[in-house]
């Protein structure tokens, strides 16, 4: 990994067929469209570590760091620069899901990984890891 490379971290919360997702508003990047719980990693964080305080602030659960399994890593090469993208799994979590960033998100949906509007490579990365 260069320099040059930003971590993201994402995470997949399932309920029978569905997954959790967001509705992206407010934030300039992907606005209207239907994606993870993610975030930035912090310099010098952890990237099970970004998940936990991420999924806090975004959702409103709790996760333990130890429950959480890598389901894949993709790169993107962006307008903002080259990506790591790590997507998390996760089958037990304290607490339901809530908007905790409403100016961010207008509003969670459990969906199915199909469903229309949701972010491309978010999409494809499901349907690899379903």
């Amino acid at each position: 990994m260069t320099a040059s490379h930003r971590l993201a971290v994402y995470l997949v919360l399932r309920r029978a067929d569905t997954v959790l997702f967001g509705l992206r508003t407010g934030t300039g990047y992907r606005d209207g469209e239907w994606g993870l719980p993610s975030g930035k990693v912090e310099p010098g964080e952890r990237l099970a570590d970004a998940m936990v305080r991420e999924a806090r602030e975004e959702i409103g659960i709790d996760l333990d760091a130890a429950s959480l399994r890598i389901a894949t890593v993709i790169e993107r090469d962006t307008d903002t620069g080259l990506w790591l993208d790590v997507f998390y799994e996760c089958d037990a979590w304290s607490g339901d899901p809530v908007n905790g960033e409403p100016e961010r998100c207008a509003g969670l949906a459990w969906l199915r990984p199909d469903a229309e509007h949701i972010t491309d490579y978010v999409a494809d990365v499901l349907l690899r890891i379903s």
